[in-house]
């Protein structure tokens, strides 16, 4: 709802509803009932107005106003509740609120102002109680599922967060969102066989549901189920073969744990994209590994400019200068600081003076006070006159 219909014609149906059910205006000597009434409702209307427009020193005197004219409006309780609890003023927001939900016990909208300042308060189950009632009634709406699953997770109450996921999976059916949720919630309570029953269910009823695959063999790699794991990701590969979600999945959960050969033999897979190859060189752990994954990739003309300027950096700290360079001179434009730094080194010691030249005079107008710089300076001026 926007922020104009809510002040608005929400205000004015409370109004409605309010006036409809109070027995009488309560009036002022020299006027009549529909004197009272045209005037509560100017009022009324006013408020609202001063209200949207941020005025709350006038929106509370109408509201007041509206009161004095009939003490049992509830729609001006409600307003002045909602008034004071934008101010931060809770404990008069909470006064104003009970007073609309004693008069109008089944509203939805008081016994949310109410659930909101009973939490704000601190008075936390009286705040769960009001919105478990109001989702008891009005399943369908989704804002209440999320509020009580916020309470339930501040008050660490797992079982009820694990009850109410299933209560909106019920109501609404299953998803990967929901299903993500409940299997989380079931994990860290330690239940593990019934987050597998899940993805189990969710695969046997769609067996396309590549989160699904990517979910269990989660579980499975997390409860160091080995055998499982191969089985399950054997499956997913029949299923969805060239699945991007399934085969990044595959390399975290049982690719990267192989040995170096059965790595390069995935990398030497002309059925592999590019961005999964990729993939493994920023997944792969291992001084070894990565090496062989990066030579791999720069050599077949797959690396991006981050691969190839990582693994020159690393070459020249190993001082392998002129096969630096030669990574270096693979990638268009060196922006950064720290690679250009690198790349001004490896120049210098593999005697390219002339390129080191151009190098340094880059770094020179991008840190003219630099210390370091005018060292490197030095050092290529005695280089150049050995």
């Amino acid at each position: 709802m926007s922020r104009v219909a809510k002040y608005l014609l929400l205000p004015c149906v409370l109004l409605f509803l309010s006036c409809g059910g109070s027995k009488s205006i309560t009036t002022i000597p020299s006027t009549t009932p529909d004197l009272d009434a045209e005037r509560l409702n100017r009022y009324y209307i006013n408020a609202v107005s001063a209200k949207v427009k941020e005025d709350y020193p006038t929106a509370k005197e109408l509201f007041n106003k509206c009161l004095k004219l009939d003490k049992n409006n509830a729609a001006s309780h409600y307003q002045l509740a909602d008034v004071y609890k934008i101010l931060s003023n809770y404990d008069s927001a909470l006064s104003y609120a009970k007073n609309a939900l004693e008069l109008e016990p089944k509203n939805k909208w008081y016994r949310e102002i109410n659930g909101d300042l009973y939490w704000i308060t601190r008075d936390r189950p009286k705040a769960i109680l009001l919105y478990e009632g109001l989702l008891e009634e009005f399943p369908e709406t989704r804002a209440y599922y999320s509020r009580l699953q916020e309470f339930y997770n501040r008050e660490k109450n797992t079982d009820k967060e694990i009850e109410l996921v299933k209560k909106e999976i019920a109501y609404f059916g299953s998803n990967n969102k929901r299903i993500s949720k409940l299997s989380n919630l079931l994990l860290s309570q330690g239940k593990n066989e019934e987050a597998k029953a899940l993805w189990l269910k969710e695969i046997k009823e769609n067996p396309l549901n590549d989160t699904a695959y990517e979910k269990l063999g989660r579980i499975y790699f997390f409860g160091k189920e080995q055998e499982k794991l191969e089985t399950h990701y054997k499956e997913a590969f029949e299923k969805l073969p060239y699945n991007s979600k399934i085969t990044k999945a595959y390399i975290e959960h049982v690719l990267l744990a192989k040995p170096l050969n059965a790595i390069m033999q995935f990398m030497a897979d002309d059925s592999q994209p590019k961005e999964v190859k990729l993939f493994v060189y920023e997944r792969v752990n291992g001084k070894d590994k990565k090496k062989a994954v990066a030579k791999y990739l720069i050599v077949n003309n797959l690396a991006s400019d981050d691969v190839i300027l990582n693994e020159a950096v690393y070459l020249e700290k190993q001082g392998k200068y002129k096969e630096a360079v030669s990574y270096f001179e693979k990638v268009a434009y060196i922006s950064s600081d720290g690679p250009l730094e690198s790349y001004f080194i490896a120049l210098l010691a593999a005697g390219e003076l002339l390129k080191a030249e151009e190098v340094l005079e880059r770094l020179e107008e991008m840190f003219p006070f630099s210390n370091s710089i005018k060292s490197y300076r030095d050092q290529l001026n005695n280089a150049k006159n050995k």
